[in-house]
């Protein structure tokens, strides 16, 4: 089977773009109750690794489902680990002993 990728995907990303169903999503979500899933970043505490992809799937599951239960849900991704980060910096250069 081949499935003619290079031909294909640019076709279904402009379709996709074209229907643009987040925004309508979005829309028809209004006045619901709200479900938001506040989302750390996931390198804060290590590095990636296998886990981290799970952990993104399952927080997907968990907004389309109770997107699909009649919740308003979206989910924030927060990228602000410098605090971790910074801490992390300071223990391993040995300031903080």
């Amino acid at each position: 089977m081949k499935a003619n990728l290079p031909q294909n995907e640019p076709l279904r990303l402009a379709r996709w773009a074209k229907l643009d169903l987040y925004a309508e999503l979005r829309k028809a979500g209004q006045g619901r109750p709200a479900y938001i899933l506040h989302d750390g970043p996931p390198y804060a505490n290590g590095p990636l690794h296998l886990g981290h992809a799970l952990n993104k799937g399952l927080k997907d599951f968990v907004v389309k489902s109770k997107t699909m239960a009649g919740f308003d849900s979206v989910s924030y991704t927060h990228l602000l680990a410098h605090l971790t980060l910074s801490w992390r910096g300071f223990r391993d250069a040995a300031v903080l002993r």
